[in-house]
């Protein structure tokens, strides 16, 4: 939504730095949301491996 609101201010030659400053914030506010999406799956991901182990453990005794 931040790059669609800067890329139709562009087009219309309408830029504003009120505009700009928004459109900066809501993609830093997107990447710190990614951010922590991106560490959740890797903490999942690792968990995912320590189970796989356990249960491979378990199976050959």
């Amino acid at each position: 939504m931040a790059t669609l609101s800067l890329h139709k201010n562009s087009h219309n030659h309408e830029k504003n730095d009120a505009d700009v400053q928004m459109t900066l914030k809501n993609l830093q506010i997107l990447d710190v949301c990614i951010d922590g999406f991106d560490d959740g799956l890797s903490r999942l991901y690792r968990r995912l491996i320590q189970y796989r182990a356990s249960i491979l453990n378990m199976a050959v005794c």
